[in-house]
């Protein structure tokens, strides 16, 4: 008759101590198995974790040379690394997707830059502007091309909108890495912030340009697209941005019809007479 070998005891998952409020006497143990209450913890941190606002969406830096389209595929770039002289403008582009749903008063902001020794870079040497498109019939498709003031938009489901961000920097920033974010909002809602941080070199680009150059501002297309009478002081004072916009980035245009006073002193290679 072959020999049965007796069973072995039970084993018994680890018990850890619990405290739980009980009595007014003060505070009691009970013991808990370890399994159960490792998928408790798992449970709560699952429910505690927050839910996707952008619903499958997605949001992402890209450099300042990139076309985005519409339908381009995300990337992957989560944090913007720039870098810059004093008296410089950079620029970096965040692009949000909305995913199966479309994404209702979107809008962007930016936090001051901040560096470690406590320099700031504030938030109104920041310029937020919406990445329009254009729709060109030769190639059958909207290109992204125009940088109109940003404002509060809808941005469809599966698609793309860029948003443009120009950084100004101050002529005496101090050298240093300075750090902000950026964050996104739909109806109120925050949805993400991203991380944000220049460095500003131990230099300042001069005040005026050391290369000469001579852009032109196509006033007829002023008319045409603002809708605007040449001459009128909507008119006027649209021109008068464009060449404001030209001088913020050192490009010095052709002509001058608008009042030259008005111009950040020395800001071109133009001179007077």
């Amino acid at each position: 008759m072959p020999l049965r070998r007796p069973a072995p005891p039970p084993v018994r998952a680890p018990a850890v101590e619990a405290s739980v409020r009980g009595s007014p006497n003060g505070e009691r143990t009970l013991p808990m198995p370890l399994v159960p209450m490792a998928i408790l913890l798992l449970t709560l941190a699952l429910v505690a974790l927050p839910t996707p606002c952008l619903a499958a969406g997605d949001v992402w830096f890209e450099n300042s040379t990139t076309k985005v389209f519409r339908d381009d595929p995300p990337g992957g770039t989560k944090v913007a690394h720039l870098t810059a002289a004093a008296n410089e403008v950079e620029a970096v582009q965040l692009v949000v997707r909305a995913g199966e749903q479309p994404l209702r008063a979107v809008n962007v902001q930016v936090s001051d830059l901040v560096s470690a020794e406590g320099a700031r870079i504030g938030s109104d040497h920041i310029e937020i502007l919406r990445v329009a498109y254009v729709y060109l019939p030769a190639h059958k498709r909207e290109y992204p091309d125009a940088l109109p003031p940003w404002a509060p938009c809808d941005i469809p489901a599966g698609q793309n909108q860029p948003v443009w961000l120009d950084i100004h920097v101050p002529m005496g920033a101090l050298p240093g890495t300075y750090r902000g974010t950026v964050t996104l909002q739909s109806a109120g809602v925050l949805l993400q912030g991203l991380p944000l941080e220049l460095t500003v070199w131990h230099f300042a680009l001069p005040q005026t340009p050391r290369s000469r150059a001579a852009f032109g501002v196509y006033t007829q297309g002023i008319e045409a697209q603002h809708h605007v009478v040449a001459g009128s002081p909507q008119y006027e004072a649209l021109l008068a941005r464009y060449y404001e916009m030209l001088v913020a980035h050192r490009a010095t245009p052709r002509a001058w019809p608008t009042d030259w006073s008005r111009m950040r002193p020395r800001a071109t290679s133009m001179t007077r007479g």
